[in-house]
């Protein structure tokens, strides 16, 4: 091999190690970092889904704002609960009057959000003429807040948290087929068997007699038998 492409092979080999280093630090980096996660799910046309929208690592979160976006096209958003991280004391708002977009708003001062846990829920409801597709669930416009206490105790609007997104997505999918229906068909096919073997007449197995041998044996030539 001569010395520049020995040259050029390792460089090469250096350059994808360095990009697959990069890549796995990106991704250690996200999965510990604090951020908002849209779940992944499957849904038949014309029915209704309720999408959790997650927040890990959230170090004393006290206020959360973001946008949650889709396709309105096939998808309408009906309502926007707590999730089971948010208590009695928290407040949430959301405004759903833009098609394609809504506004949801979070306090929660009194006990900040800390870990791992369930934010809110979407309910999507999907249009029954919907065609089989994956849709996109985004985050945007995602402002945090810390918790900070005052010389009473009270919390108040801290400093800001960056908060990563991981989006999700919507998949629509062919309806499966009712599990009735399949015992129905199982049963029907095991009663014809049934039925075919229980009339089926049976076979009765015929012997040839063997005769004597003196029956068998040719005649001679006088007309008697040989012996």
């Amino acid at each position: 091999m001569r010395p520049v492409t020995a040259v050029l092979v390792l460089v090469m080999a250096m350059t994808c190690i360095l990009v697959a280093q990069n890549a796995q630090s990106a991704r250690s980096a996200l999965a510990s970092a604090p951020r908002l996660v849209i779940a992944k799910s499957n849904i038949v046309a014309g029915d209704v889904v309720l999408v959790p929208v997650a927040i890990r690592a959230a170090p004393e979160v006290g206020t959360i704002e973001f946008e949650l976006h889709y396709d309105s096209n096939a998808l309408a958003l009906s309502s926007i609960v707590k999730g089971s991280m948010l208590d009695m004391a928290s407040t949430m708002e959301s405004d759903l009057t833009m098609p394609g977009r809504a506004i949801v708003r979070i306090q929660t001062l009194q006990n900040p959000l800390a870990g791992n846990g369930e934010l809110c829920k979407a309910r999507i409801v999907v249009s029954k003429d919907a065609p089989q597709a994956t849709h996109s669930l985004t985050l945007a416009n995602v402002r945090a807040h810390r918790v900070a206490r005052t010389p009473d105790g009270r919390g108040t609007e801290g400093a800001e948290v960056s908060l990563a997104v991981v989006s999700g997505r919507l998949r629509i999918i062919e309806a499966p087929v009712p599990i009735w229906v399949v015992g129905s068909v199982v049963g029907v096919l095991v009663i014809v068997v049934a039925y075919s073997l229980w009339t089926k007449p049976p076979q009765v197995m015929r012997t040839r007699r063997s005769l004597p041998t003196t029956l068998r044996d040719p005649p001679s030539l006088d007309g008697g038998f040989v012996i």
